[in-house]
């Protein structure tokens, strides 16, 4: 596996890289617990380390250069949070807006 900042090459079981598949530089989707709005503490801390394995943490806390990035590490977010949580960030368009936003949990 060979990592460069802010992305990872993978290989499926065809030995396709994910980039292949997924796009340039995309990530996976977060596996963890989706918050709920009663589980902010172990949210914070499985989608941070989530983000840390993809170097992406400062996705969190500033807004990324690299625009498509962006778009994916929010889209990610977005997908992590019930459905009942979207409220909170309806109105954000960054990782960054979004994370504010959760932290008010």
């Amino acid at each position: 596996e060979r990592r460069q900042r802010g992305t990872r090459t993978c290989f499926d079981r065809t030995g396709r890289s994910v980039s292949q598949v997924m796009g340039p530089g995309a990530i996976r989707a977060y596996t963890g617990e989706k918050l709920n709005g009663t589980n902010w503490s172990s949210f914070e801390f499985g989608f941070t380390a989530y983000l840390i394995d993809y170097d992406l943490i400062d996705a969190l806390n500033r807004d990324l250069e690299d625009q498509a990035m962006q778009n994916n590490v929010f889209s990610v977010l977005i997908a992590a949070i019930e459905s009942s949580q979207f409220v909170l960030v309806k109105k954000t368009r960054t990782p960054k807006q979004a994370w504010t936003a959760l932290k008010s949990l």
